[in-house]
């Protein structure tokens, strides 16, 4: 039930994730998640065996039909699940990224509140909304006015020790978007259109006013070094060279390879992400600093 309970949250993991979350001896899981699969519990997302190594990667599993029917009769089925709108290997890496940041929230003992924690501080607008994850925004420029509307890749969720960090989403990009679009108003997604969008937000403020979210950070994971500089050196121009606090940025390549099945990042929380414009920023260290205050 631990597995099924975990694979209605991350709609695709390979087998190795798994066992990282659920643990037990290794042997006895990979015959145990072969055992599954074989009786209809578990199943394998086509796509995976399109890398010519396939048969020599820890296989992807995602819930079966007996599964997902199990889970429903126990009214334990995931409303919102994480991986479900987009390219398949697009939405693989948004759940290993999302994966390794709770295992490495467990690694250091850091406390991870989900898209129902945000939802249940959330005003009653966001709570009662049929699509409450989905953002209007309104770019303005050159005289215009253009209504558009921010999907953040993932679920908005919380990290919580001494102190909290909030996040609308996660962004993930396989270097297949391209920098700039050729029109803001086309319904294309584009790095400098999902940039404007995050800035809009932020300087509007709402994550605070539709979420109740206190502060704001926004993860951007990419696979290509140069991409990710070719990002923030975007940010920079935006800004006039001021950059964003609340913008990070990592590549994690290993997360895209045909070539090698990746590992799960439980030192994801201790590791730097960089900044644009600031120093890069430790969310481990910056979740268990202790704010001290100079007495008046």
């Amino acid at each position: 039930m631990a597995l099924f309970r975990l694979l209605a949250r991350y709609r695709f993991l390979p087998s190795n994730f798994i066992h990282a979350f659920i643990g037990g001896n290794p042997t006895y899981h990979k015959s145990r998640m072969t055992d599954l699969y074989h009786e209809g519990w578990l199943g394998k997302p086509k796509p995976q065996w399109e890398a010519l190594n396939a048969r020599y990667r820890f296989d992807t599993y995602e819930l079966g039909g007996r599964a997902r029917a199990l889970l429903r009769d126990e009214d334990l089925l995931e409303h919102r699940i994480l991986g479900t709108s987009g390219a398949f290997r697009h939405e693989l890496m948004l759940c290993l990224v999302m994966a390794s940041l709770e295992l490495s929230a467990r690694r250091f003992g850091i406390e991870l509140l989900d898209w129902k924690d945000v939802l249940a501080a959330a005003p009653e607008e966001a709570r009662a909304a049929e699509s409450p994850f989905v953002i209007p925004i309104t770019l303005r420029g050159d005289d215009k006015a253009t209504n558009t509307i921010l999907r953040p890749d993932g679920h908005p969720f919380g990290l919580r020790a001494v102190r909290a960090f909030w996040f609308v989403g996660l962004e993930v990009d396989r270097h297949t978007e391209p920098l700039h679009p050729t029109d803001l108003r086309s319904s294309r997604s584009s790095i400098l259109r999902k940039i404007l969008q995050y800035q809009q937000l932020v300087s509007e403020r709402q994550f605070e006013s539709r979420y109740g979210m206190p502060n704001l950070l926004v993860p951007i994971v990419t696979v290509n070094q140069q991409h990710m500089h070719n990002m923030m050196q975007l940010v920079l121009w935006i800004t006039g060279g001021r950059g964003f606090k609340w913008m990070l940025f990592k590549t994690m390549p290993e997360f895209s390879s045909l070539e090698r099945s990746p590992l799960p990042r439980i030192e994801l929380l201790a590791e730097d992400w960089l900044r644009a414009g600031h120093e890069p920023l430790n969310l481990l260290r910056e979740l268990t600093r202790t704010v001290t205050r100079n007495a008046a």
